[in-house]
């Protein structure tokens, strides 16, 4: 029934609809109608999948899932061929797992991507109280460079040429980077346990990592935390960035866990900033290999 003008919508007849699952591909007969006020509709396809997409969502989580560990899209699809028995084209995997990254990030940017749990939960198991660790660091992580997408073009059309039949007209080619690998900044949020974890990433500079931290550790509720220790590995930037955060710091001798040296924070027990600390200015030392305490930032306003 029409809405608009209350009146019974016309049979405009039945068709297949394909949709890979994690079970395999699975065909469904559906019946389309139509009015005049709302055009052409299919309500069986709002009961199957809400975005109409061929691809379920649990193959598309698998796709990512599979993809974390692969070099490229090739190899995800061939693993993904091995694991589930998914016959599905680099270019498919590919899509599928930009399409779900960038729908992720978008609902980031508004808010609707809240972390799963709260600075009050993480209790420790010996005195009950809360404590939350803060941490940062910076890797490299392989980008698809220009050369590279100019490549995959060509290869494209390389193969477009040997296809019969009328073909749809290619986009732009994306700009690729200009190295193969890029820095990226993580910023990570945890409990004593390990049970509770929350990491954002960002590709921009210091700055950007630092109101990344603020902004999450406001949406963690950081400044509820009985403790809060900021475990770093020594980067004299994400001092620098910490302290423009807050409004001090503190330090503590005692052993990082990690890799390497790094040295631990201990943050106040003020409330009033997500990341405020106990009054009193002071640098934040590592130890060097060869017991010399060296300063990880000069000054507050660097980095």
């Amino acid at each position: 029934m029409d809405r608009q003008t209350l009146r019974k919508k016309q049979n405009k007849g039945s068709a297949l609809r394909s949709t890979l699952s994690v079970n395999g591909r699975v065909q469904l007969r559906r019946r389309h109608y139509h009015s005049r006020g709302e055009g052409n509709v299919t309500p069986s396809d709002d009961l199957l999948d809400v975005v109409h997409d061929t691809i379920s969502l649990a193959t598309r989580q698998l796709c990512c899932q599979l993809n974390r560990a692969s070099r490229s899209f090739e190899m995800t699809a061939q693993n993904l061929k091995k694991a589930a028995q998914l016959s599905l084209s680099h270019e498919t995997v590919r899509q599928a797992v930009e399409s779900d990254g960038k729908a992720v990030l978008e609902q980031s940017r508004r808010g609707q991507l809240g972390p799963t749990w709260h600075a009050s939960q993480c209790k420790r198991p010996d005195d009950g109280r809360s404590l939350v660790y803060l941490s940062s660091d910076a890797f490299m992580a392989p980008t698809i460079t220009d050369a590279q997408k100019q490549a995959r073009r060509r290869k494209v059309l390389d193969k477009r040429k040997g296809r019969g039949g009328r073909k749809h007209r290619l986009g732009p080619v994306k700009r690729g980077t200009d190295q193969r690998y890029k820095e990226f900044k993580a910023v990570m949020f945890y409990d004593h346990e390990l049970e509770h974890k929350h990491v954002s990433v960002t590709r921009g500079d210091c700055r950007s990592a630092g109101r990344l931290m603020s902004r999450e550790a406001w949406r963690l509720g950081f400044a509820a935390a009985d403790q809060r220790v900021g475990n770093i590995d020594g980067g004299p930037w994400i001092i620098n960035q910490i302290q423009r955060q807050t409004t001090s710091l503190q330090d503590t001798p005692s052993q990082a866990t990690g890799n390497g040296p790094a040295h631990r924070i201990c943050v106040g027990s003020q409330r009033d900033d997500p990341l405020s600390a106990i009054p009193g200015q002071r640098l934040a030392h590592r130890q060097r290999a060869d017991g010399e305490s060296m300063p990880c930032c000069a000054s507050p306003g660097e980095g």
